[in-house]
């Protein structure tokens, strides 16, 4: 639960643009996870993978959208998160090369949340953000299809 707590913390102090204090937390997280492994006690999921998601969404909130996705390559394909961490962290990951106007690896992203999850996806907002700028540059096929599947676009 400490560990969770410092994530929490982390978490709000990048939402209040606060980088220096969400990494003080990070690093204290970081420490912990090192002492517990990966753990989901009680439906509460802490350990190395959670602090690097959450370190993925600090950098994001902060618009370092480049040590977002620096950050973000570290994660391995077998981590252990729950469902909905995983595909928050990628729409995280998606974010991060929308605004750095990758599209392409935006939209492989996108798609490979949509693969694992695509129930939680249909009623986020971010990954319907990332489809709207997405569209505002170019709209192939394939973006015209799940714009229409979340929502963003008319049939």
């Amino acid at each position: 639960m400490y560990g969770s707590l410092l994530l929490t913390g982390a978490t709000a102090y990048g939402r209040a643009g606060d980088r220096p204090g969400a990494r003080v937390l990070l690093d204290e997280a970081r420490a912990a996870a090192s002492r517990t492994g990966n753990r989901n006690d009680y439906e509460s999921a802490f350990g190395s993978d959670q602090v690097l998601m959450q370190t993925v969404d600090v950098e994001l909130v902060t618009e370092n959208y480049v040590d977002a996705l620096s950050v973000g390559t570290r994660m391995r394909p077998d981590a252990a998160l729950p469902l909905v961490a995983r595909a928050r962290h990628l729409s995280d990951i998606a974010m991060a090369h929308t605004r750095l106007g990758h599209d392409g690896p935006a939209f492989d992203t996108l798609v490979a949340m949509r693969n694992i999850a695509p129930s939680w996806m249909r009623y986020q907002s971010q990954p319907k953000e990332i489809v709207r700028e997405l569209r505002e540059r170019s709209c192939p096929p394939a973006l015209r299809e799940m714009a229409q599947q979340l929502g963003v676009l008319e049939a």
